[in-house]
């Protein structure tokens, strides 16, 4: 009879594994059912793709240096008014020509600073684009008449009349000088 319990509980403890495994698995928790909209819903747009840039794009150039001249670059000045200093400024000027350039004066064109040994004509060129014979702002009438192409008297008295100008081409927008004219010496004025 030992034997017999014995082989029942071994049987009971060999038919445990089986039945375990035999059991149906345990139901998943119910998941929550989500009410549906009265109107269905459009799917949200996606993005367009982004054109794939190919691999021999190539790149950026590397910004350049500015040089002095780029550097330096602003309003003209001009040679027959303005002080040392800022003539000083000029790319390639220094204190040495700005002083000679105020003892040569007047000036009645930019190639009077070379002819008269103030620049050499490679400084001249490169500060050309800065320089000026007069100023519409504070040269006199005299001045303006002298150092100007095609500026007589009379318009020469119109120029100084409708001071002040923001900007040079305020000659043609205030009808002081016709657009021709104003193309003629715009390079030779500053203001």
């Amino acid at each position: 009879m030992k034997h017999v319990r014995l082989l029942a509980a071994l049987f009971a403890a060999l038919a445990m594994p089986a039945m375990a495994q035999t059991t149906a698995p345990a139901p998943a928790p119910a998941r929550p059912v989500m009410p549906m909209p009265a109107h269905p819903v459009a799917p949200a747009p996606t993005p367009p793709a982004r054109p794939a840039t190919p691999a021999t794009t190539p790149a950026p150039a590397p910004a350049a240096v500015p040089s002095r001249t780029a550097a330096a670059a602003g309003p003209r000045i001009d040679v027959n008014s303005a002080t040392e200093q800022q003539l000083d400024a000029l790319p390639g000027i220094g204190p040495a020509r700005a002083k000679a350039i105020v003892a040569g004066r007047p000036y009645a064109d930019l190639a009077d600073l070379v002819t008269k040994k103030v620049l050499s004509q490679s400084v001249l060129d490169g500060a050309k684009d800065r320089i000026a014979l007069a100023n519409i702002n504070t040269s006199s009438a005299a001045d303006l008449q002298r150092t100007l192409p095609g500026i007589g008297d009379v318009r020469s008295k119109a120029i100084v009349a409708g001071r002040p100008y923001a900007k040079p081409d305020d000659l043609v927008g205030k009808q002081v000088l016709t657009q021709a004219l104003f193309d003629k010496i715009k390079d030779l004025i500053a203001f």
